[in-house]
Parts: structure tokens; sequence; C-alpha cells
């Protein structure tokens, strides 16, 4: 299981090279959708998010400002994508932008 973890899963170049990075490790080359058909098929061992071979975690997406990929209901990561600490800053009036992350 490969765990991604990002601050903020908006639009730019980390966010791009984290959604890639994703997307090349889903096995055989599967989209999530066939993943999650693959996952009925299967002996239903588990009932969470797809049989997983990733998560994304992040504090913070924005279904109106993020990548196709990850654009609920249809992208085909967005399944994989768990959005934890909302409450967490993404920065701080001085600046803080990294002792938040």
């Amino acid at each position: 299981h490969v765990v991604f973890i990002h601050l903020d899963l908006g639009i730019g170049g980390a966010e791009s090279l984290v959604l890639n990075l994703a997307k090349a490790t889903l096995p055989h080359e599967h989209d999530a959708d066939s993943q999650q058909a693959d996952n009925k098929s299967a002996d239903d061992e588990s009932s969470s998010s797809p049989s997983g071979t990733i998560s994304i975690y992040t504090t913070h997406c924005s279904p109106t400002h993020c990548y196709d990929e990850v654009k609920p209901p249809d992208g085909p990561l967005s399944s994989y994508v768990h959005v934890r600490g909302s409450f967490i800053p993404r920065k701080f009036i001085f600046g803080g932008t990294a002792l938040c992350s």
C-alpha cells in the first residue's frame, strides 16, 4: 500500500507530480474505475475504499479548484483521496505555511 501526503491538493506543479505518481502506482495501469470493478468481483474482505494500492491524504481539496483526476465523483482518483485535518490552517499571518504542513 502506497500513501501520498500533500498539504493542499489544488492545481499546481507539486499536485501534478503527486497525481502522476499515484496514477503510475496503480497496478497494471488500471484507472480507479476499473479497480473498483475488480474489487466488486473479488471476495469482500474489506469494505474500505478501493482495495487499494494507494491512498492520497490531504488537508484541503476543493472540488472547484483541483485537477480532473481527483474531482468528485467522476475523477478516476477521487475515491483514493482522503481529506483529514481540514482544521489545520494552511498558513499563518506571518507566512508559516511549512510549519502548518
